[in-house]
This record gives C-alpha cells, sequence and structure tokens, in this order.
C-alpha cells in the first residue's frame, strides 16, 4: 500500500516545503518491539475502504485491518509478526559468491563529525553495506560498529537518526525535493547524487519506522511517493527489503549508504552526515559486475 505525498496529513509538509514529522504517523513500532514493519503518513496511506466497518482500513481487495494490526501485500497482520518481502538470512552476502549482490566496506572508527557538537553513536558507524537482488525484491543490508539499543538516546536537540540507502536507477537524470526542502539545489553536497529512490530505517525517539521515497515523478515537478517497506533490526544490523518493482525494476544503478542525525522534521535540510559508504562523493554499483 503506497502513500503519496499530496494526500492527507503530509500534503502541507512535502507539497508546501514544511517539515515532515514521522512521529505523527500510525502503525509504527513500540520501542519493545525491535522487528517491524512500518506504516507510512497515517490516514494519508490507508485510506478507509466504503466496506469497511469504522475504525478499520481497507487491505488489499477484501479484507478490512484493525487499529492493532497493519497491511502487508494485502494480508492484515500484527508487527512484529509480519512477512518481509522476501526471506531474509543474517549471513554476509559478498560479490564474489552472489552475482547479484553488490557489497562495500568501511573502516570502524570514521564516524566523526567535527565542530558540530554532536554525539557519534558506535551504531551510526558504518563496517560495511549491500544491496541484494532475490526473488523478485531488492534486500538492503547495513552493518554497524555496535547493536542498536532498543531505545536509542537522541543527541541533544536531535529529533530524527536515520540510516539510509540511495539509488540513482537513472544517471541521465537527477531527483531532488522531499525528504529535503522543494527546489533544493541539486548541486548542494547533500544531493550530489540525485538519488530516485531512498531507502531508510528512521528512528524518532518514540519507534522505528522503514520507507522507501520514490523520487522520480520529481524530475518533471511531481511530488515523491511515499511507501512503508519491511525492515529487521538485528544487533548491529539492519535489513531492509523492497519489491522490485517499487523502484523501477532497474537493471543497473549506482548506490550510496548514509546514517545521519536530523535535528528537523523530515521536508528540511537540518541534518548532518554521521557516516558515509562509500566515501562522499563517490559511489558503488549494483550489480557489482
Amino acid at each position: 500500500m503506497r502513500g503519496c505525498i499530496a494526500l492527507g496529513t503530509v500534503i502541507s509538509a512535502l507539497a508546501c516545503g514544511g517539515g515532515y514529522n514521522p512521529a505523527d504517523l500510525e502503525g509504527e513500532t513500540a520501542p519493545g518491539s525491535h522487528a517491524s514493519i512500518a506504516v507510512a503518513e497515517g490516514a494519508a496511506v490507508q485510506q478507509r475502504h466504503p466496506k469497511c466497518p469504522p475504525d478499520t482500513v481497507a487491505c488489499g481487495r477484501s479484507s478490512c485491518c484493525d487499529s492493532d494490526s497493519t497491511c502487508v501485500n494485502g494480508v492484515c497482520c500484527v508487527p512484529p509478526h509480519c512477512p518481509l518481502l522476501a526471506p531474509l538470512s543474517s549471513t554476509r552476502s559478498t560479490a564474489s559468491s552472489v552475482a547479484s549482490t553488490s557489497t562495500v566496506t568501511d573502516p570502524a572508527g570514521d564516524a566523526v563529525i567535527t565542530g558540530k557538537g554532536t554525539v557519534v553513536f558506535a551504531y551510526q558507524d558504518i563496517v560495511e553495506a549491500s544491496v541484494t537482488s532475490r526473488d523478485g525484491a531488492f534486500v538492503f543490508k547495513m552493518e554497524l560498529a555496535a547493536a542498536i539499543p532498543e531505545n536509542p538516546a537522541l543527541p541533544n536537540g536531535a529529533k530524527l537518526l536515520l540510516w539510509r540507502f540511495g539509488l540513482r536507477t537513472d544517471r541521465t537524470t537527477c531527483a531532488s525535493g522531499f525528504p529535503y526542502p522543494p527546489g533544493a539545489s541539486t548541486t548542494s553536497p547533500e544531493l550530489t547524487h540525485c538519488s530516485q529512490y531512498l531507502i531508510f530505517v528512521l528512528w524518532d525517539g518514540m519507534r522505528f519506522s522503514g520507507t522507501l521515497i520514490d523520487r522520480t515523478a520529481t524530475i518533471s515537478g511531481g511530488d515523491a511517493v511515499v511507501t512503508p517497506i519491511a525492515f529487521q533490526i538485528n544487533g548491529a544490523e539492519i535489513v531492509a527489503s523492497a519489491d522490485s518493482a517499487l523502484i523501477g525494476s532497474p537493471q543497473r544503478f549506482n548506490w550510496i549508504t548514509r546514517t545521519e542525525t536530523w535535528f528537523s522534521d523530515l521536508g528540511s535540510m537540518g541534518f548532518v552526515v554521521i557516516d558515509a559508504a562509500p566515501d562522499e562523493g563517490t559511489a558503488a554499483t549494483w550489480p557489482a559486475n
């Protein structure tokens, strides 16, 4: 089920350039549950079906999910007991052993922010990241220098922690806008990758959520499309999964990873990059060969 920026409670934040606050979303994971399916944009995504009773939402062609459950692939389920789009394994995959996997490594201890007064946590320090195509889905895996707590601390003044992948599936075009401000310069350092798709797991101080942002329509002046995606957090490893069709079923693309601390809501430039893999100014390629 997909949520468009122009719908519901996010229209003013995204179409008009205001901040977008993931704490306003419904159905996400409580701090006590560490593997989840995110439900983004609340009413903007889960439109009530005319035949569904009050306080329920449509799911698939005929199902109605109550307030304690969410809709994943047309089925009602209760997080964190919802299926991922593809079976996930904590076993590392490398480009040499799986042809459809691209992997990058990054030195531990290089996540440092100088002169900004920002606390850097070891679970923001990327040591390995990979992208794998499997069974009609893409699996995005990030390994960090330390396990992510069930209730991560937010640095003083911070609102969000992000672990994200950026995909540039078309090198002839450059996407812009959300989760940055509308019309933000594509020459700014934060946007040099021009990613058409962003995949991230976010912590807002209360819950984790997983999101895919399709920015392809911004190239022609349209709105980005926000879709909840499946994810798991296993100690120091984050794994997210998205159907290949959600990123245009690409045959090849460049990709990057970032960890970020945000001091304002999404839809702004109020953030700092904590770590990058590969390093800033470079990108990995899927497939690796």
